[in-house]
C-alpha cells in the first residue's frame, strides 16, 4: 500500500485513540493524521475533505462504538461514491468474533481486519 497523505482513527475510546496516533506519527512522517471518538464527526470531515480535496486515505476504524457502530460507518462511506478510489479502511477492534473478520472481508472498502492497539511493525508493513 503506498503511504497515505491522509489518516483517520475512529474509536470511541480516547486513550486507545492518542496510543494509535502516537504510533502512526511515529512512522507516518508530514502525513495528516486526525482521531475521532464520534463517528459523526469523522463522516463529516471526511466528506468536506473529499468535497475540497480528495487524497489517498487511510481509515482506522473501530467496530463497537455507542453512537454508531463501525459496520453502520461502512454502510455510510459506501454511500458517498467519489471516495471510493481514495479511501481503505481497515477495520481495528478488540473483537475476536469470527464474524466481524468475515464481514470486513465481504466489504469493499476494507483492506484489513487487526486487533488493538496497532503496532510500529504493522504500520512499517503496510507502507512498505
Amino acid at each position: 500500500m503506498e503511504k497515505p497523505n491522509l489518516v483517520l482513527l475512529v474509536d470511541d475510546d480516547e486513550i486507545s485513540n492518542f496510543i494509535n496516533e502516537t504510533i502512526l506519527k511515529g512512522n507516518l512522517k508530514n502525513t495528516e493524521i486526525h482521531s475521532f471518538i464520534d463517528p459523526h464527526e469523522a463522516l463529516t470531515f471526511l466528506k468536506n475533505t473529499f468535497d475540497q480535496n480528495p487524497k489517498p486515505t487511510l481509515l482506522f476504524l473501530d467496530i463497537n462504538m455507542p453512537q454508531m457502530n463501525g459496520w453502520e460507518v461502512l454502510d455510510q462511506l459506501q454511500e458517498i461514491k467519489e471516495i471510493h478510489n481514495f479511501l481503505k479502511v481497515i477495520m481495528i477492534s478488540s473483537s475476536i468474533d469470527n464474524t466481524d473478520k468475515k464481514k470486513s472481508r465481504e466489504n469493499s472498502l476494507v483492506v484489513d481486519f487487526i486487533s488493538k492497539p496497532l503496532s510500529n511493525s504493522y504500520i512499517q508493513n503496510l507502507i512498505s
